[in-house]
């Protein structure tokens, strides 16, 4: 599957028209394989679209990553139908097999409206937020390793509930990131991460 290219009589430049059917037509064969459960296929897709010697930042997407995207719960998306979360997760999970910014995959059009407080650029950062804290404590608690686990804020004015939820947690009483009551949660996202703390047989423990 090849991107077809027509030339722009007055520029005398192919490049944006074929780069916009060619990723029109990778997201729509990528699309389709993740709707349809063939996480494989989709993954074919991504590498047969981005070859390593094109793109190589992108290659870490797995079968694994796609179906967290599509299956780790999200409560901080209470506020979405089901039709909205199902379609929110799918074009991110079509973004990153393009190896697109998340929040251009999230631009309403005719098969996706978004009429809610939180900002399409916000939902794309709440989204990786809340999967990739749901993987860590998975991993930690899988493990056993990890006794305790540290919130950390961002470094560009972090808010007043996350500088307060910024220190030490037993596992399973880290909060849920986002934060629920982040200051920023509808703006730009809520951008706290987690990282171990406490790791058994380890002496010093990590700040």
């Amino acid at each position: 599957m090849q991107p077809t290219c027509e030339r722009n009589s007055a520029s005398g430049s192919a490049t944006l028209l074929c780069m916009h059917k060619f990723t029109t037509e990778a997201a729509q064969s990528i699309r389709r394989a993740i709707e349809t459960g063939e996480l494989h296929r989709a993954i074919e897709l991504h590498c047969r679209f981005f070859p390593p010697a094109r793109v190589t930042h992108i290659h870490d997407t797995d079968e694994n990553d796609l179906r967290e995207f599509l299956h780790t719960p999200l409560p901080i998306f209470s506020f979405c139908t089901d039709e909205e979360l199902r379609e929110l997760r799918l074009r991110l999970d079509t973004a990153i097999c393009l190896g697109a910014r998340p929040e251009s995959a999230l631009m309403p059009d005719a098969g996706f409206s978004w009429d809610h407080p939180m900002s399409l650029k916000a939902a794309a950062q709440n989204f990786f937020n809340a999967i990739g804290a749901h993987r860590n404590i998975s991993g930690w608690l899988k493990s056993g390793l990890v006794e305790t686990a540290r919130i950390l804020n961002s470094s560009d004015g972090p808010c007043s509930a996350c500088l307060q939820a910024a220190h030490e947690y037993e596992l399973h009483q880290l909060p849920n990131l986002p934060l629920h009551n982040c200051e920023n949660l509808n703006t730009i996202g809520c951008r706290c991460v987690i990282c171990p703390s406490r790791i058994k047989g380890l002496t010093q423990q990590w700040k």
